[in-house]
């Protein structure tokens, strides 16, 4: 039996980020999985004497997916919308080592806290 197609809903912006907000995220979700521009990865990162950190299980826009895209599809996808979202989110990405150099950077001083506060209640 073949699977029903869904109609994907419509929205006019801006609603910010109320009621509607997670409905236009799963609608944009599922655009571009139907579009096949999802693509699994994981971020490792290894620094010196700092903690190693691994996050799985994420997804992210297949950059060269985008580019062999046809004319009408990326042109349905930016009438849509999800142009903005997809060069926000591939834009985002860069953050996650400069996220991870923060949180090695206030490590320290959350440790040196945890000691003064256990100091402190004996």
């Amino acid at each position: 039996m073949p699977a029903r197609k869904q109609a994907a809903p419509k929205f006019t912006p801006p609603f910010g980020y109320g009621a509607v907000e997670p409905l236009q995220k799963a609608h944009r979700v599922r655009l571009f999985a139907q579009l096949d521009l999802l693509a699994p990865f994981s971020f490792q990162v290894t620094q010196n004497e700092a903690p190693a950190l691994k996050l799985q299980g994420m997804h992210r826009i297949d950059e060269q997916k985008l580019k062999a895209l046809p004319p009408g599809r990326l042109k349905a996808l930016l009438e849509e919308g999800g142009m903005g979202r997809i060069c926000a989110h591939i834009h985002s990405l860069e953050n996650f080592a400069r996220l991870y150099q923060r949180a090695v950077a206030r490590a320290p001083a959350k440790a040196k806290a945890k000691v003064k506060a256990r100091a402190k209640r004996k």
